[in-house]
């Protein structure tokens, strides 16, 4: 996801490469969106100066102009669907592709989506460092993920 991108413009400031929106199959676009919430604490709820300045602060975090300033310094884009209709964001070599998608992207239930990651990381590492199965690896990294889901819902009825 865009997430990536300022780790990737971070730690290997020179590596050449594009983004491009996922092709769809059978006329359907999809595409994986994650998403943050923004909420007040019951902390600052208990207490009127401070929902006032929790009230102030969500305001403006949720503005366009603040999404703006988060792809700016941050790198990725902002948790505004509006991102998908910023001229300059879709002509974004790297991010243009994530913006374009943000209409159709869904998205799902994680575990642990660090865990997630890394077993699909694992996978690509193992086929292209060591020349493995594509198609092994992929069922690897299936079974690891669903793992996570069986012990996750075994507790839940």
């Amino acid at each position: 996801g865009s997430f990536r991108l300022g780790t990737i413009a971070s730690n290997a400031p020179d590596l050449n490469f594009g983004v491009v929106e996922l092709p769809e199959h059978n006329g359907v676009k999809s595409t994986f969106g994650s998403y943050w919430t923004h909420g007040i604490t019951t902390k600052a709820a208990a207490d009127p100066a401070r929902l006032a300045a929790a009230i102030k602060f969500l305001q403006f975090i949720t503005t366009p102009e603040a999404g703006k300033l988060w792809v700016g310094i941050v790198g990725e884009l902002p948790a505004q669907l509006e991102a998908a209709n910023d001229p300059e964001l879709l002509a974004d070599p790297k991010l243009g592709a994530f913006a374009a998608g943000l209409p159709y992207a869904q998205s799902t239930f994680f575990v642990d989506e660090s865990k997630d990651r890394q077993a699909i990381l694992d996978a690509y590492d193992a086929v292209v460092l060591t020349g493995a199965d594509p198609k092994e690896e992929l069922d690897v990294a299936v079974a690891t993920v669903q793992e996570m889901l069986d012990e996750f819902w075994s507790s839940r009825p």
